[in-house]
């Protein structure tokens, strides 16, 4: 697997787990886990397993922190 750095959403986010595992700073997230990440808000992948992933972004500039 490619190597991905932090990850920050200026406008938010929705994250899709679609296949595998995906792990980050807050934890592991099986298949079928739902992310919603505040406008402004950057995750960081600890993973070393390959996953599948659908990333929406935009559309939570009123969830800022």
């Amino acid at each position: 697997p490619e190597a991905v750095g932090t990850l920050t959403f200026p406008d938010g986010a929705e994250l899709l787990v679609l296949e595998g595992e995906f792990s980050d700073d807050q934890g592991p997230h099986p298949s079928y886990s739902w992310l919603r990440i505040p406008a402004g808000d950057s995750l960081t992948p600890a993973g070393k397993t390959e996953c599948i992933l659908y990333i929406k972004e935009g559309g939570f500039g009123c969830l800022s922190q």
